[in-house]
């Protein structure tokens, strides 16, 4: 069945984007299931999607209250809002007829989402069954769009000095099981794992190496009051992967 599900996703786009292995982790972590006509595969306001769904036989409906249905068939996905937002469905997902979906676990899925262009094709999807649901864009989603990002369940910031060394910092971010954190200067700075691989590690510089010498001193923030789609978007027109929040000014 893993051979019957990469071969699927390699026609199917934006999967056709992923890299060889990225595809190899869908491979090792995908799942086959099937549903009946007519049963709900994703409840409206029901717990956070466990996966993204790709449909490869048959089609769904999503369903909202005083809303028209939309009809998702072969090769459209399903459970990704939900996934991005960490919020409740905001539409139910009902089998119009008997429906084989492969199910992409939601944490790899995120990770995927590293991936630009893969990430780029679910922003504008997102975007566009918006606009489907409400032509002048105002309606909600059920908080998945809408929803300020200082409403989600936010990280704690961890905070290093720039005169602490890298290896300080990688302990305090393993401690905290992160994999980033804020560097208490003026301006602040950032310093992700990442860094320690391609400006550490790949540069041959040793466990006393400061951590102001290679933090990122662009630090990205946006308010809490941002909404996630507007979030999502810069974060992809930035080229980042992580994201402080502040409220009111400061760091959040």
């Amino acid at each position: 069945m893993m051979v019957r599900i990469i071969d699927f996703l390699r026609e199917q786009h934006p999967f056709v984007l992923l890299t060889t292995e990225e595809l190899a982790l869908i491979t090792a972590a995908a799942t086959t299931r099937t549903f009946a006509a007519g049963e709900t595969i994703l409840r409206q306001g029901g717990p956070v999607s466990s996966c993204l769904f790709l449909i490869a036989d048959g089609s769904v409906s999503l369903k909202r209250p005083a809303a028209a249905n939309q009809l998702l068939e072969e090769g459209d996905c399903f459970g990704y809002p939900s996934i991005i937002s960490q919020t409740a469905p905001s539409a139910s997902v009902v089998a119009e007829t008997p429906v084989t979906v492969h199910c992409v676990p939601a944490d790899l899925f995120t990770e995927l989402l590293r991936n630009a262009g893969f990430a780029e094709f679910f922003l504008k999807n997102l975007g566009e069954r918006l606009r489907q649901i409400s032509p002048g864009g105002h309606a909600s989603l059920g908080g998945e769009l809408t929803t300020a990002i200082g409403e989600l369940g936010l990280r704690s910031l961890i905070m290093v000095s720039p005169d602490d060394t890298v290896a300080d910092a990688a302990r305090a971010m393993r401690d905290a099981g992160d994999d980033v954190a804020i560097v208490d200067c003026l301006p602040p700075g950032i310093i992700t794992d990442h860094d320690f691989q391609v400006k550490v590690l790949a540069d041959d510089l040793g466990p006393t190496t400061l951590v102001e010498e290679v933090m990122t001193r662009d630090l990205k923030t946006l308010p809490d009051e941002t909404p996630v789609h507007g979030a999502l978007l810069f974060m992809l027109e930035e080229k980042i992967h992580h994201l402080p929040v502040t409220r009111n000014g400061d760091n959040g």
